[in-house]
């Protein structure tokens, strides 16, 4: 899983033979479904990507 704050997005990826393929992805509020062997999923309900304005 590869969680980018900046863009608030999150990327699931699996090997494949020798690479990595992305498998899912999506936005800071959508679940993140883990594969087997973990098979849950994470929320991302609450998470906020970094930065904002400044004050």
């Amino acid at each position: 899983m590869i969680v980018d704050p900046n863009d608030a997005t999150w990327h699931i990826l699996q090997l494949d033979g020798r690479h990595y393929v992305e498998t899912a992805k999506g936005i800071f509020g959508q679940e993140i479904p883990l594969p087997e062997p973990m098979g849950f999923t994470v929320r991302t309900a609450d998470w906020h990507p970094y930065g904002g304005t400044s004050a």
